[in-house]
């Protein structure tokens, strides 16, 4: 059967077993950021956090009332990243505070947070968890910013124009190593060795991205293959994280990776398109 989850979004997107598409707006609310219709004989369960019965349920939130619901848990979030950034080499929290705290949306532990809450996840190691994915996503930025010359990023001059290309680059494995530091105080295995897969694709990414950049021959098959390495795996691994943390069925933590998978490509494909509308 087919498990469809209804978020706010300008377009449908139909992959795999799951539905996302646009849902009118009423005044109600739900506890949580989206609300999940789903068919019977599917994985998740009927009743929970987000989770109503009623198939007519058609209450949406604007994301800035997500993150005010998410505040405090996202909070806890910012004490693991202030507290993993201190070294002894002065450079790599400067460099790492000035990307960290420049505003980014803590888009990924938001949802590593919101799939945990979904399968009924209380634990505190979802907070350290959700800094392990901030922390990879910032290590891919800084990154990415040498190998774009990049000039600004989220409003301030860029890292690498400050500091230069190497402290960029080597902090930004600082970042990367710090995170499986992390996770092995976490002591979760089956987060660990799916991470360890997810950074090794993740740096195939990077490195077919290279390959590829200014190739105008770039085929769209070739094009979704360095959005799904470079950003939706990433973003299925918070969802799913959040899920193993709860102790979550296969099949339930499996939805939820394509779940990710899915919001992590249309994300991808959005923001890429505004960098084209912006040039």
């Amino acid at each position: 059967m087919t498990s469809k989850i209804i978020l706010k979004y300008s377009f449908p997107i139909i992959i795999d077993d799951l539905v996302i598409r646009r849902h009118p707006r009423h005044t109600g609310e739900s506890r949580y950021p989206f609300s999940i219709i789903l068919d019977s004989g599917s994985g998740l369960p009927r009743t929970g956090y987000g989770v109503r019965n009623d198939k007519k349920v058609n209450s949406i939130m604007q994301i800035q009332k997500v993150f005010s619901i998410y505040k405090k848990d996202l909070q806890e979030v910012e004490k693991y990243l202030s507290r993993y950034i201190t070294s002894d080499v002065k450079l790599i929290p400067e460099v790492s505070h000035h990307l960290i705290g420049s505003g980014g949306k803590r888009f990924r532990p938001l949802l590593l947070l919101i799939s945990a809450a979904l399968c009924g996840c209380k634990g505190k190691n979802r907070f350290p968890t959700a800094a392990v994915m901030e922390f990879i996503h910032t290590a891919t930025l800084l990154h990415d910013d040498v190998i774009d010359q990049a000039i600004m990023r989220r409003g301030k001059t860029s890292a690498n124009n400050i500091w230069g290309n190497a402290a960029s680059v080597l902090v930004g494995d600082f970042l990367y190593s710090k995170s499986f530091t992390l996770m092995t105080e976490i002591g979760n295995m089956q987060i660990l060795k799916m991470m360890s897969d997810v950074t090794n694709v993740m740096s195939e990414g990077e490195v077919f991205q290279l390959m590829k950049c200014g190739d105008v021959n770039l085929t769209e098959e070739e094009y979704l293959t360095i959005i799904h390495k470079k950003t939706a795996v990433l973003i299925s691994a918070a969802c799913s994280s959040g899920a193993i943390l709860a102790g979550a069925s296969q099949d339930n933590i499996t939805t939820l990776a394509h779940f990710g998978h899915n919001i992590g490509m249309a994300f991808q494909m959005t923001d890429d398109t505004l960098d084209y509308m912006a040039k």
